[in-house]
Formats: structure tokens, sequence, C-alpha cells
């Protein structure tokens, strides 16, 4: 299994899937398509300051030989930015500066994170910040347990497979609007929301993110060979 994770769920979750997966290749349809199966053969990136990676996630099934795609689907879909915080010439880049120049949420999470004094010794070692603005699985496709199976490889392969801080801010809305067609006014405060946000963070606890304060910002570090759980 390509996710060596101390978390029996997620190892469970894992098995489940891999198995529901027979004959078939997951794989990001970004700028360059990364197959999940082969993330390893990925090649570094030359941008300095920040990647934007933002595509679909991708179902192929394959016949009994395992050689022509009988199905190709899309399931899901996905956008994250990775920041530098050091240019080739080891010059420090303001990641803030950078991540508010993009979004108001991306400022939220990066101004939070590095105001936060439990994650400063984390923050100084890391050499950058991978902040995961949408991670989408379409319903029909949920309770097979694919997202723990896809979640840690999309961290390690944007994460560049550096000692990074992973952001993100858990907010289920757009995806329950695009889920049951609805507006957000109607969603907004319900107990439908609460639920929803409850398990969104379960999940992304089971990958070690934390809360950072009473913020709605969470985090998690990749160091050396994966997510810290």
């Amino acid at each position: 299994m390509f996710y060596d994770s101390k978390n029996r769920a997620i190892k469970l979750a894992c098995n489940k899937a891999e198995k529901s997966l027979e004959q078939s290749i997951l794989s990001f349809e970004d700028s360059k398509e990364i197959n999940i199966s082969a993330w390893w053969d990925k090649e570094p990136y030359n941008d300095y300051c920040v990647d934007t990676h933002s595509g679909k996630i991708v179902l192929e099934c394959l016949d009994e030989d395992y050689m022509t795609t009988e199905i190709k689907e899309n399931i899901g879909e996905f956008r994250c930015y990775y920041f530098y915080k050091y240019d080739p010439q080891g010059d420090y880049l303001d990641i803030f500066d950078n991540a508010d120049a993009i979004s108001g949420d991306l400022s939220v999470a990066i101004g939070t994170l590095m105001r936060s004094k439990k994650w400063e010794n984390i923050y100084n070692y890391s050499t950058g910040v991978l902040y995961i603005e949408r991670f989408y699985i379409k319903p029909a496709f949920r309770g097979k347990k694919l997202g723990y199976l896809i979640f840690p490889v999309l961290v390690d392969v944007f994460s560049k497979r550096k000692d990074s801080i992973v952001t993100i801010i858990p907010a289920p809305l757009n995806d329950m609007v695009k889920d049951l067609g609805r507006e957000e006014e109607t969603l907004k405060g319900t107990l439908e929301y609460q639920l929803a946000l409850t398990k969104m963070q379960g999940f992304i606890k089971k990958f070690g993110f934390k809360q950072l304060g009473n913020s709605e910002v969470w985090a998690t570090a990749v160091m050396d060979k994966g997510l810290v759980t």
C-alpha cells in the first residue's frame, strides 16, 4: 500500500478501497496527468513562488487483460496551492503576500498558521505550505472509502514530497449546494450543514490535521516519509 499510516481506521479504509478498484486506475487530471499508482515518477516543478493545481479525479476501468479502458469517468475534483518559502537561490519568499494576492481564504489560512506559536518551530523547519482549497468526491462514488485512498496521495504529490505544512479550511457548503441543488442561504446554519462539517472535520482528523486554536483553519505536517499521524 502506498501510504503507510499508523492509523488503523485509515488502513482498513484503504484496504477496502483497493479491493473495490481491481482492474482500475485512478489519476489526477492536472496540467500534467499524474497516475496515482506511479506518483513517485513525477518531475519536479520549476516555478519558485506558488504552484496551482486544479482538475479532475478520474477513474478508468480496464478490460480483463488490463489493456483497454472500458470506462473512463470523472469521479471528483481538486484544487490546491503550494507556496514555496525560498526561491532557487535560497532567498526567502513572502508566503503571506503571495497568498493574499490570490484569495481571502488563502490569506486567512496562511496568516493564522504563521501567527500560531504552537506551529512556529514546524513552520521554521518546513520548506513550503500546501493549501487544499477543494477535495470533492461525487455522491455516486462515496461509501467506497476512495477518499481515504486518494487524499494522502494528493497531499504527497502536491507537497512535492518535501518537509511541508498542509492547511485546509473545512467548508462543505459549496459541495452541499452542488449535491443538493439548493441555495447557500437555505443551508447556512442548518443541522444538515453542521453534520456535514463535523463529518469533514472527522475525515481530516484521521490524517493528523489539528485545529489552530479557535480558528476555522486546520493544519498538519508532511515530514520525511509522509503525513504525520
